[in-house]
């Protein structure tokens, strides 16, 4: 069992940088968000409506339909039909979303606290 603790701590977690860190609490709103972001990102021809992303998301429709209006109001992505949604940020954000993209899945755990204590401290939102 010790040895394990010993790996574990021994383990580097990357860095994250303070462009992702501060747009991670500044723009990042929830978990959900950031798993249509990475689901649009993977997929940038496609054209998502909230009934094709629903479940990927194990989510409501309805759910499905705010989190894509909302990377559409953030400008991550664009309307590419009636009631569908495709990624397209602008390029001067692109970097910042593939570092997101990139710690979310190398450092699940400091992205999701990051954006939970950020919620906290957000005056306005219902978090």
């Amino acid at each position: 069992m010790e040895i394990g603790k010993a790996a574990a701590r021994s383990v580097s977690m990357p860095a994250i940088s303070d462009r992702a860190r501060q747009f991670i609490a500044t723009s990042v709103p929830s978990v959900p968000w950031v798993e249509a972001l990475l689901i649009l990102r993977a997929h940038p021809r496609q054209a998502w409506n909230a009934p094709s992303l629903a479940p990927r998301l194990y989510l409501p429709v309805a759910q499905a339909q705010e989190l894509l209006r909302a990377l559409c109001d953030a400008g991550i992505a664009v309307h590419a039909e009636p009631a569908a949604f495709r990624y397209q940020p602008p390029d001067a954000l692109r970097p910042v979303l593939d570092e997101v993209a990139w710690l979310y899945a190398t450092s699940l755990v400091e992205v999701t606290q990051i954006i939970h204590d950020s919620l906290t401290l957000r005056p306005g939102d219902a978090g």
